[in-house]
């Protein structure tokens, strides 16, 4: 796997900048990234350190696999949602300088923009707490003209990510300011802060720049961290909710000034009270972790007794995490050249722990234990024999930490996926063909008695097909939804941020990839109820009784027929 084939020597470098004091302390963090790129499968990262008011840039692994180039301090890395702190600190820039009121209503300031507002009016407080009761389209013009985002929610009442809140925060700062997103954010903080390799869009000049991005190779289904990467493709973006690549040197330069509360070089670049309601925490924030609440495009936390500001960062193909300790001081970045749905939380904190510990003159902590995410906890609750109504068998067994699968085309073992989740290794076993490196099409569910004081595992759900377990003693029949062909299904666009979405009909309901169920709203919709709000889907362009089109999330995708792999 590309992530386990990290160069055999030490490739980490030291920017001009570091300290040898802080060169010292990298020791155990050298160790700690190597262990936890290798139990990840990363392909490279880089690491920014603040300590002192002295940065270290740091680099490990490749920033091409392929051609085995390792990757260089210099290369900006794709920052992702990190990008809301950013429009955070330019918002309190232009309240500063009275361009912008914190609780005007957008649509007094901009009234063409597509959204309504039927639960109350939206200010830009709402959308830099992601509190404005929109939904989490990643941009506000949608692929549809027609569409317009619509409320859940009334405005303040509740916290739920919102990618197309910061779009639109661009498109206000870029009205109020005169200038285009990126020009504003070079122009009002990487020129000041020095942060020369920072780009505000991404294009192709940036991204010729940057180390390779990795996605999965298999798009079309749930992977892990074990499964094959590939190179992915450009993109062209500038949504304020993510537009942001930038070096390690370039993120410590802007920890700096986020340490020392808004002050470059050169003096302030947001005034001291900017900065309080920049780092305020307004609203519990549970998307960043279970304790963190939200400011203005920044996490805020109380970590080991120090306030703490963090986030993360996900695009097509890197996964970024920030953390700065505020009362201590330190902080620190890293940044990963792949998509494999995790962020480098572990990374940060210890650097900060290893910093903080230096700083203070404390005892270094211990490097922590990493978890594996393949491994299964308590793998004797899932063992057992499970039979669809048609007599097709499944066998379980734990094997130490690990799930094996027995069925009627071989054996593979199962790699967690979270709670009750598992991908088949060899997705032959389930699926027929395919590639020998394939995972499974679908997810395989556990399913428990919910009913019970100890809730036991009774069944197996893989895609369309559900299976009993030995503890299940009610009716096994297979219920159909009589309408259910009017939407099975495969559909996709182009978007490099959209993975095919496949509808299936399982005991007689729909399941967006088997996994979610989908829950009727009305004719031809349908609500997914997630951890970041309800997905609302319409099928729609319907052609011999089955939708061609499926509007989902702001965007439209297209049906795909397709047939089994052989």
């Amino acid at each position: 796997m590309l992530g386990a084939a990290l160069l055999p020597i030490d490739t980490s470098t030291a920017s001009a900048s570091g300290t040898p004091g802080a060169e010292q302390s990298t020791g155990p963090l050298d160790r700690f990234v190597k262990r936890y790129m290798e139990t990840m499968h990363a392909p490279g990262m880089t690491v920014a350190l603040l300590a002192d008011d002295q940065v270290t840039s740091r680099a490990f692994g490749y920033g091409n696999s392929q051609a085995r180039l390792p990757v260089a301090v210099e290369q900006p890395f794709w920052i992702g949602s990190i990008c809301k702190s950013f429009v955070g600190i330019v918002a309190m820039q232009l309240l500063d300088e009275g361009k912008l009121d914190l609780h005007k209503p957008v649509l007094e300031i901009m009234p063409d923009l597509p959204f309504v507002n039927d639960f109350g009016p939206i200010t830009a407080h709402h959308l830099l707490t992601h509190t404005s009761g929109l939904p989490n389209w990643l941009q506000l013009f949608s692929s549809d003209p027609s569409q317009r985002a619509k409320q859940a929610y009334a405005p303040g009442d509740r916290f739920a990510y919102c990618n197309l809140g910061y779009d639109t925060l661009g498109l206000l700062i870029a009205h109020l300011d005169g200038q285009r997103w990126p020009e504003v954010v070079t122009a009002r903080v990487f020129r000041p802060l020095g942060m020369a390799g920072a780009s505000g869009q991404i294009d192709d000049s940036v991204q010729a720049r940057m180390p390779t991005g990795y996605q999965f190779q298999y798009r079309d289904r749930s992977c892990t961290v074990a499964d094959p990467l590939v190179a992915s493709g450009y993109v062209l973006m500038s949504n304020a909710a993510g537009s942001i690549a930038a070096t390690a040197d370039d993120m410590a330069k802007y920890m700096r000034m986020l340490v020392r509360r808004g002050i470059g070089p050169a003096g302030r670049i947001v005034s001291e009270e900017g900065f309080k309601l920049f780092s305020t925490p307004y609203i519990k924030a549970p998307v960043l972790s279970p304790n963190a609440s939200y400011g203005y495009g920044v996490g805020v936390e109380t970590i080991d007794g120090r306030m703490m500001l963090r986030h993360t960062g996900g695009a097509t193909a890197f996964a970024s995490s920030i953390l700065v300790d505020l009362d201590g001081g330190v902080g620190a970045f890293a940044s990963i050249n792949a998509m494999q749905e995790y962020r480098p939380n572990p990374v940060t904190k210890f650097a900060v722990d290893l910093l903080y510990a230096e700083k203070s003159r404390r005892t270094a902590p211990k490097e922590p234990g990493i978890e594996n995410p393949l491994d299964c906890k308590r793998p004797e609750e899932f063992g057992g024999v499970y039979k669809s109504t048609d007599g097709e068998t499944l066998t379980v067994k734990a094997q130490g930490s690990s799930l094996v699968l027995t069925g009627v085309r071989g054996m593979t073992s199962l790699r967690s996926l979270g709670p009750d989740l598992f991908s088949a290794a060899d997705g032959r076993v389930l699926d027929g063909g395919g590639s020998t490196d394939a995972p499974s099409e679908f997810a395989l569910i556990f399913e428990r008695d919910k009913s019970a004081s100890s809730p036991g595992v009774i069944g197996l759900s893989y895609g369309p097909r559900w299976y009993a377990g030995e503890r299940f003693h009610g009716p096994h029949e297979d219920s159909r939804m009589e309408e259910a062909e009017r939407y099975k299904g495969v559909y996709t666009n182009d978007s490099p941020w959209m993975s095919p979405l496949r509808v299936v009909e399982r005991n007689g309901k729909l399941w967006l990839d088997g996994v979610e169920e989908l829950h009727s709203t009305g004719i031809d919709r349908f609500a997914v109820n997630g951890g970041e709000g309800t997905l609302e889907l319409e099928f729609v362009s319907f052609l011999d009784g089955r939708a061609q089109m499926l509007k989902i999330n702001g965007d439209v995708l297209r049906r795909v027929a397709l047939i089994a792999s052989t």
